[in-house]
């Protein structure tokens, strides 16, 4: 499998299958600094399978592509399965985002536990609070849905919300379905 990996990567492809979280984070920083040294290599295909996972950990991803961005690559992303949570917010950063007939997308508020002293306690809900407002900008920027109140109805609801593939077209997720 290491040899097709390494094929992929000369092909400009990166593959985020699984959780997301600091090794993930850490091998796709690897990858993704090798291909923005690449001068001939114009795109960057992301190809997508995962249920999520860390949010800092997808927010890592996410700034090494708008980094890539900034560089003048273009990032194709494509999801094949499942684009959940974390995978969700790396899919809608893409310049070209496509999904199959089949993919499911969920999005959702995040959620963890918490304990510590009241100073701790004061500190994490600040770290929260950065998290979910970064969550509205990321979604405003990549999608067509603009407010934050539209973002909480349709994106961030109270409950997980799954999305079809043309609820995903509707709302700016992403560009394509390939399969349809």
């Amino acid at each position: 499998m290491e040899d097709l990996d390494e094929k992929l990567l000369e092909e400009g492809k990166i593959i985020i299958n699984g959780r997301i979280d600091e090794n993930m984070y850490k091998e796709f920083q690897k990858k993704i600094m090798y291909l923005q040294t690449l001068d001939e290599l114009r795109e960057i295909e992301i190809l997508i399978n995962s249920k999520g996972g860390d949010l800092g950990d997808t927010f890592a991803i996410c700034d090494y592509i708008e980094w890539a961005k900034q560089k003048g690559k273009m990032i194709r992303t494509v999801s094949l399965g499942y684009a959940h949570s974390g995978a969700f917010m790396i899919l809608i950063c893409g310049n070209t985002r496509i999904i199959t007939k089949n993919t499911t997308l969920l999005c959702h508020r995040f959620y963890g536990e918490r304990c510590g002293d009241h100073a701790e306690l004061i500190a994490m809900r600040k770290a929260d609070d950065f998290l979910y407002d970064r969550m509205i900008e990321h979604i405003k920027k990549n999608t067509k849905l603009k407010t934050k109140k539209k973002i909480e109805e349709i994106a961030l609801r109270e409950s997980d919300a799954y999305f079809t593939p043309k609820e995903a077209m509707k709302y700016g997720f992403v560009d394509q379905i390939i399969g349809d």
